[in-house]
């Protein structure tokens, strides 16, 4: 008699807990997909509701919940896990938000929502964010948005060949909130880094063929949105090797410190005369000029033209011919002659 009590108690919890699984909805998660609305209601504080997302591919994702009826005066706390471990949190008075999350093909990610104060109605929806991971094109504007205060845009860009390359960072809207920081790794090799309220420029980037390059692109302080353009441009007139005297070039200082190096080898032994002009007469460009073989062998500058004559020179070395602007803070054209004597 008591073996047939016992089992009857023991059946009544295993029924009462099967029950309890099947009813409480903090047991039970909602699958969603990316780029999709989903609507929900807190009843009480306390309640939580919970939904997962498996990532169908490796991409950026912002998770965002925010109030379902405008100034309903819910209060969106949102959580994000993966295995039970915390990936992010925010809670704010209208729109909560976990900004580019790093998410691996495959992976499930587990998502809270609350409230801290009052009950009321939400809508969740992933975002993907299509700006990281985009693979840039030489010499073409790409345009993007860094859509919440804590994105940061990942971009990609892959050169089949060698070669001296600008990377300018601008906001897309004059006289924006939007302050661009650019940001440049080879991997996790840090390469450079440039800050200003309108146009972040890293000149003179050497890219080698086939590595892709990091370029990150944020905002200062994170304290705004905003839309920006990347442009990934290369020096032609960066690196260039010269064997022939007389030789004449024209040549830009695309931006404020760019430097062009050119590396001549002179075809004779003898005495050369260098001579550097602005492009345009009485611009703001004030030509500088070096000459370099393992240290520097001469130079010159003028706000006009400068020249480096006769300088004895071997045709069995290579130097490099260094052209800049004075006070390394402007643009401009210039011409280049190398004569001999």
């Amino acid at each position: 008699m008591k073996k047939i009590v016992l089992l009857l108690i023991i059946f009544v919890l295993l029924f009462t807990i099967s029950c309890d699984q099947s009813t409480d909805p903090e047991s039970e998660s909602k699958e969603i997909q990316s780029e999709n609305s989903y609507f929900g209601e807190i009843k009480e504080v306390g309640q939580i509701d919970k939904y997962s997302f498996v990532a169908p591919a490796n991409q950026h994702i912002h998770f965002v919940c925010k109030e379902q009826i405008v100034d309903s005066r819910f209060n969106p706390k949102l959580i994000l896990k993966v295995n039970g471990v915390l990936l992010g949190e925010n809670v704010h008075f209208k729109e909560a938000v976990v900004a580019d999350i790093e998410v691996i093909a495959g992976k499930k990610y587990e998502i809270e929502i609350s409230t801290t104060d009052q009950p009321g109605k939400y809508e969740i929806r992933l975002y993907i964010d299509t700006d990281d991971l985009k693979l840039l094109t030489e010499n073409q504007e790409y345009a993007g948005t860094i859509s919440y205060l804590d994105d940061v845009d990942d971009l990609i860009f892959r050169t089949n060949s060698r070669g001296s390359y600008h990377v300018e960072l601008k906001e897309l809207i004059d006289n924006s909130a939007f302050n661009p920081i650019l940001s440049i790794y080879n991997g996790t090799n840090f390469l450079g880094t440039d800050v200003h309220f309108k146009q972040a420029v890293i000149v003179n980037n050497i890219f080698e063929q086939n590595i892709d390059y990091s370029l990150i692109a944020d905002n200062a302080p994170n304290s705004y949105q905003g839309q920006y353009i990347i442009l990934v441009k290369k020096d032609n007139d960066d690196s260039l090797y010269v064997f022939n005297s007389p030789f004449v070039h024209n040549g830009t200082m695309d931006y404020a410190g760019d430097n062009d190096r050119i590396y001549f080898q002179p075809p004779l032994t003898g005495n050369y005369t260098f001579t550097l002009t602005e492009a345009v007469d009485n611009s703001s460009y004030n030509p500088v000029l070096e000459i370099n073989k393992n240290g520097l062998l001469a130079s010159a500058n003028h706000f006009h033209e400068c020249k480096i004559e006769n300088i004895y020179l071997s045709n069995a070395n290579f130097y490099q011919i260094v052209i800049k602007d004075e006070a390394n803070d402007d643009s401009g054209g210039y011409k280049l002659s190398i004569v001999k004597q």
